[in-house]
């Protein structure tokens, strides 16, 4: 028995070394583990975010980066996703063994981490719409220059890469002198310049040559050294000195000079300075010159003409071209004349569209019939040869003279509608149009004539579509096709 006065657990002897040993054994080898995903998890994630802030920073400075900038920006994207998957484990680790107060911290530092990850985004995304092409340093670093001889072009043109990893260019022509003139950014998407001789002797530049929406248009004479910019159906001047062309607004066009920004609104008519010209070669963005034959890029820099054929009842045809990136649709009379109908971003293929006679000699088309919010109501007289367009309750004649209607405002107490269109040589109008009638009854007597296919849009997982033009551009004339009740 123990002595009196002692509990019976203190007499107990500790316990052996070997049970010590044991319980490690069953336990500890895992416990250090967890402690390292759970306390040391996040000062490597810490840093790694402070360290990818001070990469991008870097990146964003360096000259040309290249293909290992592009490399080094995706091991960091990666290795983000690894430290985010480590530090969501951690966290849910903290929270299984209940302790609130460590999992608080941890996703308190989570969220400075991702702040900081945010703020290299944001670096980036700032860099990729505003970069750093307004100084005299735009005219250093990695410029590469097109490897021309004399014979084939007398000048030469030089980009310079205005982003780590995306193919984005301060273009400038450089002349034998060592003049350079600033020509517009390539943003992403203009690609090379195919190189044309026009008859005056001078030089046709032009990119954007897979989809003209983006489309930049340049004459380079290098007798006097000078660089022209097309806009709106004119040759604009680009000053001497300058840094860049940073657009147009239709009416003048922006420079980027050293010391700031300036306009330039005085031009010559383009006319037919672009006839006859002869197919040079491509000048590719990483400075080399492939000379060629024929004109290989004629349909986009003068899109054709393609007629769609109604059925012998309807006494006009329609006919589309791409303009600018715009699909442009007229009205076709059998007296030759074309009037504007419609234009659209999309250039797949002509949209549905139903025609109705409406008597007297009166046509209406219906555009995207069976769609209720993008259907639109035209009038076609064909007598008159005139094209007018359904607003609100009024049939308004549309400008014969336009290939796009850029803006309008209607003013139906005083009875007309101020159009702003863009002709086809490129140049901006305001027209008034005073030649405005109630709709009225006129379409309650309408007879089905006919009705084209447009592209069948098909929803595809997630936000996705499929478009299906194997049957678009097909008129039929079976009544039971009609789309409007």
């Amino acid at each position: 028995p123990p002595p009196s006065g002692r509990a019976v657990g203190a007499s107990l002897p500790a316990a052996p070394a070997c049970a010590a040993t044991a319980s490690g054994r069953d336990g500890s080898t895992s416990r250090p583990l967890k402690t390292f995903f759970c306390d040391s998890m996040f000062r490597p994630f810490i840093l790694w975010c402070v360290t990818w802030f001070a990469l991008v920073f870097a990146i964003s400075e360096m000259p040309s980066p290249g293909i290992w900038g592009e490399i080094l920006i995706w091991v960091l994207q990666l290795s983000f996703v690894a430290a985010t998957l480590a530090a969501i484990a951690a966290f849910v680790m903290s929270l299984r063994r209940r302790r609130w107060l460590r999992a608080g911290a941890q996703l308190l530092q989570a969220l400075m981490a991702f702040v900081l990850f945010a703020g290299g985004c944001s670096y980036l995304i700032a860099s990729f719409y505003f970069p750093p092409n307004s100084s005299d340093k735009t005219h250093e670093g990695d410029a590469r220059r097109t490897s021309t001889s004399a014979s084939a072009l007398p000048f030469s043109v030089e980009f310079r890469p205005a982003h780590p990893f995306l193919a984005e260019y301060d273009r400038r022509v450089v002349f034998p002198s060592g003049k350079r003139v600033g020509l517009s950014m390539d943003t992403g998407g203009a690609g090379p310049f195919a190189a044309y001789r026009l008859q005056s002797g001078e030089y046709y530049l032009v990119d954007g040559l897979k989809g003209d929406r983006f489309r930049d248009d340049f004459r380079v004479n290098t007798s006097n050294e000078t660089v022209e910019v097309m806009s709106r159906g004119r040759w604009v001047k680009i000053p001497d000195g300058a840094l860049s062309v940073s657009g147009t607004d239709g009416r003048a066009v922006f420079i980027k000079m050293p010391d700031g920004e300036t306009t330039s609104d005085e031009g010559v008519q383009v006319g037919d300075t672009l006839k006859g010209r002869t197919y040079l070669g491509l000048i590719s963005t990483d400075g080399t010159f492939k000379p060629g034959r024929g004109d290989p890029y004629a349909a986009a820099i003068e899109p054709k003409w393609s007629e769609s054929r109604l059925p012998d009842s309807i006494p006009f045809t329609l006919a589309s071209r791409d303009y600018r990136g715009w699909h442009c649709e007229f009205v076709v009379f059998e007296s030759g004349r074309r009037d504007f109908l419609r234009s659209s971003l999309s250039s797949d293929s002509d949209e549905a569209c139903a025609v109705y006679s409406l008597g007297q000699g009166r046509f209406c088309l219906v555009n995207s019939p069976e769609d209720e919010r993008m259907r639109k109501y035209y009038r076609v007289d064909v007598g008159l040869e005139t094209v007018e367009i359904m607003m609100l309750d009024y049939w308004v004649r549309l400008p014969a003279a336009a290939v796009r209607v850029r803006e309008y405002a209607s003013h139906f107490g005083s009875g007309r509608v101020d159009f702003t269109i863009e002709t086809e040589d490129g140049n901006e109008e305001k027209v008034s149009i005073a030649e405005i009638a109630p709709v009225g009854d006129s379409l309650d007597h309408r007879v089905f004539l006919a009705v084209r296919n447009g592209p069948v849009i098909r929803p595809f997982l997630h936000g996705l579509r499929i478009v299906d033009t194997s049957r678009a551009s097909t008129w039929s004339t079976d009544k039971e096709q009609d789309p409007l009740p």
